[in-house]
């Protein structure tokens, strides 16, 4: 039975796509967008919410994968974050319709609290999305995949209207009619500060959760004209001798304040979650920690194709789904560099050495190098990075191959050794993985 209205959908889905069998003139082009968005809620607790999207071009359409979290804390950076990743393929019905096939991952844990229940639900829609004058249309339905709360089928409606009248206000809305039984919604309304800048409220009833309303600042990338956010990657490696971790995944952002000609402010916010290994492919897998590193920095042209910085860290590693206390350090360094983002594959020689204090753990020193082909439409190359703490070294080895245009995609092999004073032998461990860029 609960395949029914999913089976209905998709049927619609593969008429329209078989009518549509010769592929386009023009494939679409590769894009990529990122947000984030920070704030306060209805509970009155900070939120934060980064959101990337990656879309490649394939004969009939595109492919596509959707990163999405919410992250509420307490001044004891505890509470829940909802993580949501969309993996689909979408073809074109018409010049303003198209229509999509897609997996929903969606599960709640909570940092620093006991929560031995993880909420853990996966949708299969099947959705078709028309636009006209400005306006976007959505109606989708589906299944829904393992346990998933014991939920069967859900009709989804969606709708946005950017820039209303050609005023700096924007709505957009989703609702979610669940087994015939339960109305999900978010809807959210957005006025633009700039280009690159909104003022958010949104509204919200999600899955086993109170309403809730958000207000916030949301820096978004989609076009040159949104120039705010430099660079956003999605990171995912898998851990294939690890007996107790399955993936780990990692997220990137870059921003830039007071732009000149010499200097520029940057900011970047880097969340890195392992995820320890389970028993089922569609299953409840528990995030070990989640770890952030927010760096501030303040680059300057030192001549010779160098730049100079200095910087401010503050890492705070939170425990998930058990009752610890967060860890946290801060420290104070300076540096240099020969590009502003050692990821880039700018030059075919990259480096970027730091250290200073850190009132944490004593000192930090870091060193990164890197050699690769660039310019090319296939790119090779490897980077070695070394950190040095009081007590404690970190060697990452990256082979890698990089390709496409916007996103980058890049396949890795990686070698990871940690070194602890206190430990007999060093922990080893290795990855095979994906990396997706977007550089603006």
């Amino acid at each position: 039975m609960r395949w029914n209205i999913f089976l209905l959908s998709a049927l619609l889905f593969w008429s329209g796509a078989a009518g549509a069998q010769e592929p386009p003139a023009e494939s679409p082009a590769s894009r990529a967008w990122a947000s984030l968005e920070a704030g306060i809620e209805s509970a009155q607790r900070r939120y934060v919410r980064p959101r990337l999207s990656f879309n490649i071009p394939w004969r009939y359409g595109r492919v596509f994968t959707d990163l999405d979290f919410y992250h509420r804390t307490n001044g004891d950076l505890e509470g829940e974050v909802d993580f949501w990743l969309d993996l689909g393929a979408a073809t074109p019905l018409s010049s303003s319709s198209e229509a999509e096939v897609v997996l929903r991952h969606f599960c709640r844990h909570e940092t620093s609290r006991d929560y031995p229940e993880v909420l853990d639900i996966n949708e299969l829609l099947a959705r078709v999305r028309y636009a006209a004058g400005g306006v976007r249309l959505g109606f989708g339905a589906g299944t829904y995949v393992g346990t998933s709360n014991n939920y069967s089928g859900l009709v989804v409606l969606s709708f946005a209207w950017p820039r209303i009248l050609r005023s700096e206000l924007s709505a957009s809305a989703e609702v979610k009619w669940v087994d015939f039984a339960e109305l999900l919604y978010d809807f959210e309304l957005a006025i633009a500060l700039d280009p690159s800048v909104d003022l958010v409220a949104r509204f919200t009833r999600h899955y086993v959760y109170p309403v809730t309303t958000y207000f916030g600042l949301r820096f978004k990338f989609r076009s040159a004209a949104e120039e705010q956010l430099d660079q956003f990657r999605f990171r995912v490696g898998f851990l294939p001798e690890d007996e107790s971790r399955k993936v780990s995944a990692a997220v990137e952002l870059n921003l830039h304040f007071f732009r000149t000609p010499v200097s520029q402010l940057l900011l970047t916010l880097n969340g890195d979650i392992p995820i320890e290994r389970g028993k089922a492919f569609l299953g409840s897998f528990r995030p070990e920690e989640i770890r952030y590193q927010t760096d501030i920095a303040y680059e300057r042209r030192a001549g010779l194709g160098l730049y100079a910085f200095a910087y401010g860290r503050y890492d705070v590693l939170m425990p998930v789904d058990v009752a610890q206390r967060f860890e946290s350090s801060f420290g104070l360094g300076i540096g240099l560099k020969n590009q502003t983002y050692f990821k880039k594959l700018e030059k075919n020689f990259r480096f970027v050495v730091s250290a200073g204090p850190n009132y944490g753990h004593g000192h930090d020193v870091g060193l990164a190098v890197g050699l690769n082909t660039a310019g090319k439409p296939v790119d090779i190359g490897g980077d070695l990075q070394l950190d040095f703490a009081s007590g404690e070294s970190r060697m990452v080895a990256d082979l890698f191959v990089e390709f496409g245009s916007t996103p980058k995609i890049r396949p890795f092999l990686s070698l990871e050794r940690l070194t602890e004073s206190n430990e007999a032998k060093p922990f080893t461990r290795y990855l095979i993985g994906l990396e997706l860029l977007a550089w603006h």
